[in-house]
């Protein structure tokens, strides 16, 4: 798999849409309706001990090595099996009720893949993991094999759910810290591609699993669980360095920089780069992208030159570098600001970043048209910050609803009229807001939202009803 522009922000846009819901929510897929997840919960008091249960392998679980060598001969048996009639029925499973299960056939499955479950099992309890990705090759980088690591992470997924749908709580939990392992492993890759997938597999073991899991009957209270789960759970701030700062081409610029290269040399790294920019197509276009080119050279050259004599560089030595050395500098000096604008703000959380990237993202759409190939190379991430943080507003309204939980266990079963009504835990803030969460009691029922982020639609807010059994 090879990491593409166009590829990132597709699956940007699709995954902003996946993460925001399960399958069996009861939504609306309008983007002017706020999505409903309706759940029905028992009290349940706090363990004991408090942090009894897991969702993470701990810390004494875990053993020395690299988890990516156990991922790898996992990933190469899955390949030998993995095609789309599998995954349409893992999918299908999936998003089955828990009492309509098929559970012979989940069982099959769950035999046919037993050693590749076994390796992802211990490589969730190693205590590190580096994919060694080569960075240098920038998108020229071979990926892990993602679509396999995804259908394990499904796998893995359906199996926890079994476990649920049979009450076999401390089993499911188990499984439950295999899955989120492998979503974190993912995510120590350095690519967008990897945090996006990470965030699905997540998306699949928290707002899919763990939902159905506090809604069971005698299922334990979360809360110290979900709370000792390291936020933000996906990290996204080195792959954004790693894709902004277009570090790959760092090390090449610096030695144009600092020496005379062939005309040769630099006007194939040029070439390379525009064509990368404006996505240039190949065959019998190449006559055309050549022309282009060079028109893009003619126009930019003469700003490019006082640009280098601005900083420094005598005229003679200006003159003595080739057309598409100075260009290529020019380029890569005028990006250097917006960049750093865009990606400090990943650096800070969402809520205080959001307006931020905005104002980067409106910087970035005006000098876009300036011609410079590096800046059309520079995503600045808002969707992919809000689609993780989406993840961390998820395990944040868990705990709100885990602290009700824990809330009606000591008082007769009932249900608060405010959050500030609970004193036995902390309650966590909206990570996409930084405020609390908006709650309130109607008619016997618990609603807990969140609002849509100003400039997204409000398909990107939540709101949870909350029923208490009887």
């Amino acid at each position: 798999m090879r990491v593409v522009i166009a590829l990132f922000i597709s699956l940007i846009v699709c995954h902003c849409t996946i993460v925001a819901a399960g399958p069996q929510d009861t939504q609306s897929k309008d983007n002017d309706k706020v999505p409903v997840i309706q759940l029905t919960l028992r009290p349940a008091a706090e363990p004991q001990p408090s942090l009894k249960y897991r969702l993470l392998p701990p810390v004494w679980e875990q053993t020395a090595g690299n988890a990516a060598l156990l991922y790898d001969p996992a990933v190469a048996a899955v390949r030998e099996k993995d095609n789309a009639e599998l995954r349409e029925r893992i999918d299908e499973f999936l998003q089955k009720p828990l009492n309509e299960l098929p559970r012979r056939e989940i069982l099959n499955l769950s035999d046919q893949f037993s050693n590749e479950l076994s390796y992802v099992e211990l490589a969730g309890r190693r205590q590190r993991c580096d994919w060694e990705p080569p960075v240098s090759m920038g998108y020229q980088m071979l990926l892990p094999e993602l679509s396999q690591l995804r259908t394990l992470g499904k796998i893995v997924a359906l199996k926890a759910r079994l476990e649920i749908s049979e009450g076999k709580y401390d089993e499911a939990i188990h499984t439950l810290q295999t899955g989120f392992a492998l979503a974190r492993h993912i995510a120590e890759g350095p690519t967008v591609i990897e945090a996006l997938v990470s965030a699905g597999i997540t998306q699949v073991m928290l707002l899919d699993q763990v939902k159905e899991l506090i809604q069971a009957p005698d299922a334990p209270n979360l809360y110290w669980a979900l709370t000792a789960l390291p936020r933000p759970f996906i990290d996204i701030h080195r792959c954004m360095e790693f894709e902004i700062s277009l570090s790959w081409v760092a090390g090449e610029i610096g030695d144009l920089k600092k020496s005379h290269c062939s005309p040769e040399e630099a006007q194939g790294f040029l070439e390379k780069m525009i064509e990368m920019g404006f996505q240039l197509g190949p065959g019998n276009q190449e006559l055309k992208n050549k022309l282009f080119v060079t028109g893009l050279v003619v126009k930019t050259y003469p700003a490019a030159k006082r640009h280098l004599i601005e900083q420094g560089r005598s005229a003679a030595e200006v003159n003595a570098m080739s057309v598409a050395q100075v260009v290529l500098i020019y380029y890569w000096d005028t990006s250097q600001p917006l960049r750093d604008q865009i990606v400090r703000w990943f650096y800070v959380p969402y809520w205080q970043a959001r307006e931020g990237l905005f104002r980067a993202g409106a910087a970035l759409s005006d000098q876009s048209s300036a011609d410079n190939p590096f800046l059309r190379l520079l995503p600045v991430g808002s969707k992919l910050y809000l689609a993780t943080t989406k993840i961390d507003r998820t395990i944040a309204a868990f705990r709100c609803i885990e602290a009700l939980r824990l809330y009606a266990a000591n008082h007769d079963g009932g249900l608060p009229t405010s959050l500030n009504e609970i004193k036995d835990v902390p309650i966590p803030i909206d990570p996409t807001t930084g405020h609390a969460f908006e709650y309130k009691l109607e008619g016997g029922r618990g609603i807990l939202e969140s609002a849509s982020p100003t400039g997204f639609p409000p398909k990107d807010g939540i709101r949870y009803e909350l029923i208490l059994a009887k």
